[in-house]
């Protein structure tokens, strides 16, 4: 099957690959969930754990023929973002394509303990407008926005499940 299109399959599965995604699905939510919790606990407790999860990603070691490695050996590295998402400040540059929700704040767990509008913060890299393309937000939670149990617009005060990866 090397070296040539089968009709039957699609033509990124012709030949050995070249790279892979590796992606952790984090499916969280605060329990027991108690009625002196305001609505945004329901996030912050899930989403801060993605900067534990980052730290031990991009301080993973393995030794292979004898050589300590490091996750910046295998990586994609990215060396320059589009100026149109260089001014958002959200993708990595000059470093390994890391995505995560802690992009939303530079993976600075301090700023995210501080940010007193999480969701407002999600959803302030968004267009107004109904996009039917994957946003930002998309890309960073790594799963489609109804998936994540992160929205703009919360009426109740109750436990949810929250989805990244």
């Amino acid at each position: 099957m090397e070296g040539h299109l089968d009709a039957g399959l699609p033509k990124w599965l012709a030949g050995k690959p070249v790279a892979f995604i590796q992606q952790f699905v984090v499916m969280a939510t605060v329990s027991p969930w108690e009625s002196r919790l305001i609505p945004t606990d329901a996030f912050r407790a899930p989403l801060s754990k993605v900067f534990s999860i980052v730290d031990d990603v991009n301080n993973l070691q393995v030794k292979i023929s004898g050589k300590t490695r490091s996750i910046s050996d295998f990586c994609l590295h990215i060396p320059e973002v589009l100026p149109k998402f260089k001014a958002k400040g959200l993708l990595p540059e000059y470093n390994c394509l890391l995505l995560s929700p802690a992009n939303f704040w530079k993976g600075d767990a301090t700023v995210f303990k501080e940010d007193g509008q999480i969701i407002k913060t999600i959803h302030s890299f968004q267009s107004p407008t109904i996009e039917t393309a994957p946003t930002i937000k998309d890309l960073l939670f790594g799963v489609p926005s109804k998936a994540t149990g992160v929205h703009r617009f919360f009426l109740r005060n109750k436990q949810r499940l929250i989805m990244y990866t």
